[in-house]
């Protein structure tokens, strides 16, 4: 998941375009080149390469992603929203969920208007 604030949002929302393309982009080419992946991470992060593993993680691609949005998708983001909203609720952690259509914003998955 990946969160922006509303501000940013509203400002900025061609450079979440571009970050969503690039989280894609750099997420596709780590699944086809693990290795090299692994060494471009572990450079920027300043950790040894091999504590990098792509093992139990699974990068879902763009077309995974607008999946998720689709209210009738057993695994919607929605539905494991309302879950983990109603467990919260159960535990008196938080007295009421928000609107969760207000909490996600799939159209950074889609090209510029």
């Amino acid at each position: 998941m990946i969160i922006f604030r509303s501000d940013t949002i509203r400002d900025r929302p061609e450079d979440i375009r571009g970050f969503v393309r690039g989280w894609l982009q750099a997420s596709t080419y780590w699944k086809a080149n693990v290795q090299e992946g692994n060494a471009i991470i572990s450079k920027a992060l300043k950790i040894p390469s091999n504590t990098l593993s792509l093992e139990g993680v699974k990068l879902i691609d763009l077309g995974e992603n607008q999946k998720l949005f689709q209210s009738r998708n057993p695994n919607s983001i929605y539905k494991t929203a309302k879950i983990y909203g109603d467990f919260f609720i159960r535990s008196g952690n938080v007295t009421r969920i928000p609107e969760l259509k207000s909490l996600f914003n799939s159209s950074f998955l889609n090209p510029a208007s």
